[in-house]
């Protein structure tokens, strides 16, 4: 797939990040199969019906004991419609309320757990550095088992250059170009707002 889909892709997972309440890390997924259709989104939080009080958002212990990665999230979506994940590819993609934006490779416990639903590859932006203080350990791990099954996990450069498309404005390349855009996800009249 190229970069511009791959990017694509990444920008949904991270909208879906987006609508996580978790006060630490926005982390999404989105699950596509082989011919580019989207499969799932997911992202993390507590199993539905759990409330997102502050106590459990705010004490790292309960938040953990409670939560659903986004990529568990993504393929058990999936399994509830009975959408079959067999050789998708799975993307995420996370942020803070800083709004930095990052990737990296699932945690072991999701890797594991998305190569028995058969997804395939694992796509992400670079892992930010700070990350691999409390997680380096499990996405080591994470990256070795992909590596040891001949699954795939790769990152590809993040694009800076989407537009921020306003709802009445559009970007500068719409107005220029009768609203086609090729760094914008309005391209080809597809609605998907990005910040």
């Amino acid at each position: 797939m190229s970069d511009r889909w791959d990017n694509f892709y990444l920008r949904m997972a991270l909208e879906s990040a987006r609508m996580s309440k978790d006060p630490s890390t926005k982390v999404g997924c989105v699950l596509v199969g082989k011919n580019r259709s989207i499969i799932a989104t997911g992202f993390n939080g507590f199993p539905a019906g759990v409330a997102d009080t502050a106590d459990r958002l705010h004490d790292r212990d309960k938040k953990l004991e409670l939560v659903v990665h986004a990529e568990m999230n993504a393929v058990l979506m999936a399994a509830r419609l009975g959408i079959a994940t067999d050789g998708a590819t799975c993307y995420v993609a996370a942020t803070d309320d800083s709004q930095e934006i990052w990737g990296g490779p699932p945690c072991l416990r999701c890797a594991v757990e998305c190569m028995q639903a058969g997804i395939r590859e694992y796509v992400s932006w670079p892992t930010k550095p700070s990350l691999l203080t409390n997680w380096a350990d499990s996405i080591a791990k994470a990256k070795a088992v992909i590596e040891e099954a001949g699954l795939v996990y790769r990152t590809v450069p993040f694009v800076s250059n989407w537009c921020t498309p306003d709802a009445e404005l559009g970007c500068a390349a719409h107005q220029r170009n009768n609203n086609r855009c090729r760094t914008c996800p309005l391209d080809k009249n597809m609605m998907y707002r990005t910040r």
